[in-house]
């Protein structure tokens, strides 16, 4: 089967531009912050496999972000069925994280939670386009007859 160009190319267009990439390193070398190249990466959660079916999970930032509740020596040793639950959350935190730095440093308004932000928009929306009605007119019945 023949994939079109544009839906590969719209497929990979999401790739590289993460906040948090999770990185699964069982080369046996220390990971290499930058080795995934993309645009926004500022943080990495590591996993490294060890033997008896357990991993070293670490997280570790750009030093350029100034994340500094993000520290590298801080690492979780999580058995094979746990991994996916706990790097999900970690990535999720993490992601949380970045993003509130990223508005404290650029002075813009602070990340907030999705319903706060989905709250605001529905505001914003209702506010443009509900006008007062100064005096209500009477609806016209009209008949047929």
């Amino acid at each position: 089967a023949v994939v079109s160009t544009q839906s590969t190319g719209n497929k990979k267009r999401h790739i590289g531009n993460n906040i948090v990439t999770i990185v699964y390193n069982d080369s046996g070398l220390p990971y290499r912050q930058g080795t995934i190249k993309g645009q926004c990466n500022l943080c990495d959660v590591i996993i490294e496999p060890q033997p008896n079916n357990m991993n070293l999970v670490s997280l570790s930032s750009l030093k350029t972000t100034k994340l500094t509740d993000l520290k590298p020596h801080s690492a979780l040793l999580v058995s094979n069925s746990s991994l996916a639950g706990i790097v999900r959350q970690m990535a999720v935190n993490a992601n949380h994280l970045c993003q509130v730095s990223n508005g404290l440093n650029t002075g813009s308004v602070p990340y907030n939670c999705n319903w706060l932000e989905r709250l605001k928009k529905i505001q914003k929306i209702l506010s443009r386009c509900v006008t007062p009605m100064s005096s209500p007119t009477p609806a016209r019945r009209e008949t047929l007859f």
